[in-house]
């Protein structure tokens, strides 16, 4: 290899050039060397430079200057951008990189070797890479776009998290100006609590007890909606005793497909009704999931009757009902007897029938303690019953039959009501009208209504009937002895 060295080379003029073959190579010092220069082989400028000295410069006054200063080598651009432009990729092999202002105080980025990657506001660190994710410190995440989302993906475990490690939690939406910020979601660092808002208004929060909703705004009511998809039941489960039982679960229905309110729980291998409600509807109860009562729009009916929807007196079954302004009461068991309705104190200590209803219409009490209540301290205007002698003496008792018995049975005694009335007319009362119409159709007085007596009243004018025939006879008794001792 040969070398060639040349000092102090003046401007080479138009039209002349330096060649030199065989790859040698070229030394200059002190060149000034105007137009085109090629160089096969490199171009080397030995020493440290500066900007004075030992640099390769581009551009009309230096604009952009390469040269090697105190071990550093250097990229000096003066006036515009530095553009680093590519075809392909680009690499910068290193192994710490940075960016910092150009008095090198202030740092933008970092980089390290198999290490973090760092971000700065004004050399302050705000943002770095780690080994198990990215770090944001004493600072803001802000996503500002129409869409902000914050994706938290894990490759090898189901959990996701979202951590704050000291105060409060919040997710807040700002406003317009970004300078008020209306809370969305809080947790709250102290008490635990987790909060949701609505118009920065608390409306749910967590407690030590479960979870309580509450109105945020005053003037609307509180309420809780839980809306099924377009044909789908709406429901909530309630499961208690830690549901490790499903006899512990208990579940609320607003069924789609008939408009109704259900309240099931779980038993024997699935859930059973226990009440039922329809919109504009009955409400129905249940035993061991068997109807026992239901509303009509004409009353309520219970027992058996409430399973088949009939309340009449037709068809069997037990049970009563409320309609249109009378209590019908149905005894119908298909059974013969004489006891369709008891009364039966079961209390213990005292188990005993009290009284009962018979298919023939008669009462019968087994202990026979009638009475009316006759205290003095519920009574006032007291005065004397006048004599009755004439009155009870008057009246007549018949054997008789009701009409609809077509027993062979022994007659029954009585009275009649229209005899009775024609000495006693506040005796009778009118109280259910012949057939079966619906009694607010009809008025008394009109011959629509059977007419009875009020026998307990009529017991106790016979009572005083009595105590004057008694006087009659202790009077012919005196007179009888009276006449035996003369």
């Amino acid at each position: 290899m040969s070398i060639l060295s040349v000092d102090n080379i003046s401007p080479i003029g138009s039209g002349t050039s330096v060649t030199i073959n065989n790859a040698a190579t070229l030394v200059l010092t002190n060149a000034n060397i105007a137009g085109v220069t090629t160089a096969s082989g490199g171009v080397r400028v030995n020493a440290d430079g500066s900007t004075s000295a030992n640099y390769i410069s581009v551009g009309a006054s230096d604009d952009l200057k390469l040269y090697h200063q105190g071990g550093n080598s250097i990229i000096q651009n003066s006036t515009g951008y530095l553009e680093l432009n590519a075809n392909a990729a680009a690499w910068i092999k290193t192994t710490q990189f940075n960016i910092i202002d150009n008095d090198a105080t202030h740092y933008h980025i970092r980089t390290f070797k198999d290490g973090a990657v760092e971000l700065y506001h004004n050399n302050s660190k705000k943002f770095e890479t780690t080994d198990s994710g990215v770090k944001v410190t004493d600072a803001i995440l802000e996503i500002a776009d129409t869409t902000c989302l914050i994706d938290l993906m894990e490759t090898s475990a189901t959990n996701h998290r979202i951590r704050n490690g000291n105060g409060n939690f919040h997710i807040q939406k700002l406003s317009d100006d970004k300078n008020t910020a209306t809370n969305q979601l809080v947790i709250d660092g102290g008490t635990g609590e987790t909060a949701l808002y609505h118009a920065g208004n608390k409306t749910a929060y967590t407690k030590g007890s479960g979870f309580e909703i509450k109105g945020g705004n005053t003037s609307d009511q509180t309420e809780l909606q839980i809306i099924g998809n377009e044909g789908q039941d709406a429901s909530i489960l309630l499961g208690a005793d830690d549901g490790d039982d499903n006899a512990d679960y208990w579940r609320m229905y607003s069924q789609a497909s008939n408009n109704a309110f259900t309240l099931k729980n779980y038993a024997a291998g699935s859930y059973e009704t226990s009440i039922r409600a329809y919109g504009n509807g009955p409400v129905e109860l249940f035993h061991d999931n068997n109807r026992v009562f239901k509303t009509n729009s004409w009353g309520i009916q219970t027992g058996q009757k409430a399973t088949n929807d009939d309340y009449t007196h037709n068809g069997g079954g037990v049970g009563w009902a409320i309609a249109n302004g009378w209590t019908k009461v149905v005894f119908d068991s298909g059974t013969a007897g004489n006891t369709p309705f008891t009364i039966y104190n079961s209390y213990s200590g005292y188990n005993r029938y009290m009284w009962y209803i018979r298919f023939d219409g008669g009462v019968a009490n087994y202990q026979s303690n009638n009475l009316d209540l006759c205290d003095e301290r519920v009574k006032k205007d007291f005065e004397d019953v006048p004599s009755q002698w004439n009155n009870i003496k008057n009246i007549d008792l018949k054997h008789f039959r009701y009409q609809e018995d077509t027993s062979s049975d022994p007659l029954k005694i009585g009275v009649v009501a229209q005899q009775v009335e024609t000495i006693y007319p506040d005796l009778i009362d009118e109280s259910w009208p012949q057939g079966d119409a619906d009694p607010n159709t009809h008025e008394k007085n009109t011959g629509d209504f059977y007419k009875g007596v009020k026998e307990q009243q009529l017991l106790m004018y016979a009572v005083k009937a009595l105590q004057e025939a008694q006087v009659r006879i202790e009077t012919l008794e005196a007179e009888v002895a009276a006449l035996k001792g003369s």
